[in-house]
């Protein structure tokens, strides 16, 4: 049997958020290496690409945001109008957390 809507929604809301998670441990990692390049005076040509690897997380970030809005409004959206017979319970936790 195929996936029906709202899990389709609602796991895919969940590998969003997933995935913004594994993107601010990264973010995390590359500042830190950042901090002991600096610290360490390594080549600046180093330092300029790990400013550009860090900033490409941010902007990865800033994008995962948007489009969580978005899967969110239509998931809320769906358990608005939705009368079937599967639970709801997961979609309105996972609805509370963004």
């Amino acid at each position: 049997m195929p996936p029906s809507q709202l899990q389709i929604q609602t796991r895919a809301l969940e590998r969003l958020k997933k995935e913004k998670a594994l993107y601010f441990k990264e973010l995390e990692a590359e500042l830190k290496i950042l901090g002991e390049m600096e610290s360490c005076m390594a080549d600046a040509y180093d330092i300029k690409k790990q400013h550009e690897i860090t900033s490409e997380s941010k902007r990865m970030i800033d994008e995962l945001n948007k489009r969580i809005a978005e899967y969110r409004t239509k998931l809320a959206d769906f358990v608005a109008k939705y009368n079937g017979e599967e639970n709801l319970d997961v979609a309105k936790a996972l609805l509370t957390e963004f």
